[in-house]
């Protein structure tokens, strides 16, 4: 514990906003503006000055920006004062009598207004959006003190900035004063956004993305303190003066009792519980689309479930995205174009108005590979129902053994079991890569049989058991992992649930509990492993010993919420992307069908030329970025034209006759010593070729293998330049016991209709490879 809160005491303020979502939330939207010509139009110097404008510049597309310092005024008495850096984007064409639709945008936790520049505000003023990004208090260049997006700080600022808006003469108006607006934020921004459309009626749309609920279940999940988070959230910065970061006044002091009793004060709830949404959901009336992370431990997607539980009870229009990555994600998210056209989409139905636009199914989550699936609601627990056994087991059928199983909290809280190191992946050393972990004797856990067949288990697992603790208090952490059959086990999404638990010495209390949310694919042959452990080193433990008991009952069980077949995915390309990609595969099969059946004639080759293929229509949002792309059961295959001289040549050699490469090397390194794979030679439309490709090593004398050999492990099977008119072409391969001289060997056969994969029985019965 100490090791992790020393790490998150090094990390800089510029690298923790990255980890707390501004900037790393961020990425899925990323974008660089397309240039459609010069930007026009230039700002009235009377506008420039009543603004408070300090520069007007064109930008590189069809848009114009422009720099402001906005005065606000807020504070528990209305009487603080501030300035608000800003920057203005105003699409070219925009004007009084052609009047555009409004994007506030609000950045993450130690960033400013230009985090969100290329990733929102470039190409939405581009499709015609005005948007307006700025600084909030106590970042970048705006003044004050942080205001932790309090109502009375944050919000009052932000509801200033829509009065600021309602007076720019290109802003379409639904009322005097009222301007047609979408409030965009990410993590501390997205918390901002949704308070601010809860608090003021003129926000249209809300787009929050990775952002909470509650602060109060944020950082006291349970009613166990999330410390580590906390640290870094509240903790003062290294070289930093004071004890505190520079945070309005209540913050501070609430924080810092906090952190000395190892518990949540009745003045940090109060604080917490000020500045979230949860409590306000019911007077949310617009539309809303919630992006939230699945790696993601500070913010997890248990907060984006609440939040769209409330506002869908309350009649909203609604939409929720699982992406992935998150705050405790460390490389870059992936999913990002179609994250890009779901916000694209959202505001042209929203805030445009354009009906006909679909903005597709209530629920999406980015699946196994970045596949983006959709069902018509988030998943309910029960899809699949397995029963705790007291032998530790997961049981599908009836349940087992009952009885009790014990663990223990050691004195201190220490040493303790792993599951996140929060701000370990911004500090970019050597313990990211660190693993979770739990310890003998201070757990229990309950494993499944291998699966029969790969589960994708999506939402919020429930879980239902009896505990004893011998003082009446007790704090477990339930997590789900994905153990494989070589016993290597991973935590999905690093995500835990704890739990306290108070009732009087040794009586059992019951326990239903929500696990936390995932998306994730279990794949045939693995083990779900429930773990229920009494400490974990990214939460305050609880400090004395305890002995606990949990009680194993027909009642105790974990029910999974199953998600839809994989055919119920939606595809992360833009439509005409795909329509684009099937005609040219369509084409190429022709064009190769034509060409078969032309060389079975004897007829010549003719120059054939090439038609272009229509570049996919951008998103809008940003030029389009390819998405990854998964294509199963698919096999290509090549004809290959004559050589020079007429000669064919043998892939990968440089026309060498030479089939009979190596995969190891004798002890003495001079030749090879086995035959790993073999091409051989024929005549046009006679006989199949199979061979290495042209990258291959030799290991070196007496060692393994070299990763290059071990890539090269599928021979790649092709069948001369003469394609197959009766039967397909098969890789042969030399036989295990087959030799080869120094340089290499070469095995002439017979040609013979392929059957199956294995060796022909005529080559295994060849002469072996011989000197070439």
């Amino acid at each position: 514990m100490v090791l992790g809160i020393l790490v998150l005491a090094a990390v800089p303020a510029a690298q923790f906003a990255a980890t707390a979502g501004s900037a790393g939330i961020a990425a899925p939207l990323a974008a660089t503006a397309r240039p459609t010509g010069p930007a026009g139009g230039a700002v009235s110097a009377g506008l420039a000055a009543a603004s408070g404008a300090s520069g007007v510049a064109a930008g590189p597309g069809g848009y114009r920006v422009e720099d402001h310092r906005i005065p606000v005024v807020d504070g528990h008495g209305g009487d603080q004062h501030v300035s608000l850096d800003a920057t203005l984007y105003v699409p070219v064409g925009a004007s009084t009598s052609r009047p555009v639709p409004a994007v506030v945008g609000a950045h993450g936790f130690g960033g400013d207004k230009d985090e969100l520049r290329t990733t929102l505000a470039l190409p939405l003023a581009e499709r015609g959006y005005e948007v307006l990004l700025y600084s909030a208090r106590g970042f970048g260049r705006t003044g004050g003190a942080i205001g932790l997006a309090s109502p009375d700080y944050d919000v009052a600022d932000a509801r200033q900035l829509l009065d600021w808006l309602a007076g720019r003469p290109e802003v379409l108006r639904d009322g005097p004063g009222d301007p047609r607006v979408a409030f965009f934020g990410v993590s501390y921004g997205g918390g901002i956004a949704l308070l601010t459309a809860a608090l003021d009626r003129r926000v249209d749309v809300v787009v929050p993305v990775a952002t909470w609920n509650s602060l109060v279940s944020a950082f006291d999940p349970g009613g166990v303190l999330k410390q580590q988070w906390a640290a870094a959230f509240f903790g003062t910065p290294p070289g930093a003066a004071g004890v505190c970061p520079p945070f309005v006044p209540p913050v501070c002091p609430a924080y810092l009792d906090t952190a000395a009793a190892g518990a949540l004060s009745p003045q940090g709830r109060t604080v917490l519980a000020a500045s979230s949404p949860a409590g306000l959901l019911a007077r949310l009336r617009a539309p809303t689309l919630l992006a939230q992370g699945e790696t993601d431990t500070l913010f997890p997607l248990n907060e984006a479930v609440a939040t769209e539980t409330a506002l869908r009870a309350g009649g909203v229009p609604v939409k929720m995205a699982w992406m992935a990555g998150g705050h405790s994600a460390s490389g870059p998210l992936t999913g990002d174009s179609h994250l890009r056209s779901l916000v694209r989409r959202w505001l042209d139905r929203w805030l445009r108005g354009e009906e006909a636009t679909s903005t597709g199914p209530a629920f999406e989550w980015a699946g196994p590979g970045g596949r983006w699936q959709g069902a018509p609601a988030l998943p309910a627990a029960g899809g699949r129902v397995l029963a705790l056994t007291a032998d530790g087991r997961l049981s599908d059928g009836a349940a087992g053994p009952a009885g009790p199983v014990a663990l223990a909290n050691p004195a201190g809280g220490q040493p303790a079991a792993r599951s996140d190191l929060p701000g370990v992946a911004a500090a970019g050393n050597g313990f990211a890569g660190l693993g979770p972990y739990d310890l003998p004797g201070q757990h229990v856990s309950f494993e499944s049989s291998p699966l029969s067949r790969a589960l994708d288990v999506v939402g919020l697992p429930h879980l239902r058991f009896s505990l004893r603790s011998t003082s009446g208090e007790a704090v477990l952490f339930a997590k789900l992992y994905d153990v494989a059959p070589d016993g290597s086990a991973v935590l999905p999404g690093r995500a835990v649930a704890p739990v306290r638990v108070t009732a009087s010495p040794g009586a059992a209390v019951a326990v239903d509990l929500d696990l936390a949310g995932l998306a994730h694919r279990f794949a045939a042959g693995h083990r779900l492993r429930l773990v229920l452990a009494a400490t974990d080193q990214a939460y305050a433990n609880l400090r004395r010993p305890e002995h606990y008991t949990v009680e194993v009952s027909p009642d105790s069980t974990l029910a999974l919420p199953v998600g839809p077949p994989v055919s119920a995915g939606v595809l992360t390309w833009p439509r005409e992307l795909a329509v684009a990609l099937a005609m040219v595969a369509g084409a190429a099969g022709a064009f190769g069908l034509f060409r078969r059946r032309r060389l079975n004639r004897g007829v010549p080759d003719q120059p054939r030329p090439t038609a272009p293929v229509a570049a996919p229509r951008s998103s809008g949002l940003s030029p389009p970025t390819p998405a990854p792309l998964v294509l199963e059961g698919l096999t290509k295959r090549f004809g290959r034209p004559p050589g020079r001289g007429g000669k064919e040549q043998p892939p990968g050699r440089g026309g060498k006759e030479q089939g009979c490469w190596p995969s190891t090397t004798s002890a003495s390194g001079s030749k090879p010593a086995r035959c790993s794979g073999c091409w051989v030679p024929m005549a046009p439309a006679r006989r199949p070729r199979c061979a290495w490709p042209s990258a291959w090593s030799t290991p070196a004398p007496g060692g393994p293998p070299s990763s290059a050999l071990r890539s090269l492990r599928e021979r790649r099977c092709w069948a001369g330049w003469a394609p197959w008119s009766r039967a397909p072409a098969s890789c042969l391969t030399c036989p295990a016991s087959t030799t080869c001289g120094s340089g290499g060997g070469r095995v002439d056969v017979p040609w013979r209709k392929p059957t199956s994969k294995r060796p022909s029985p005529s080559l295994a019965s060849a002469t072996p490879c011989t000197a070439g």
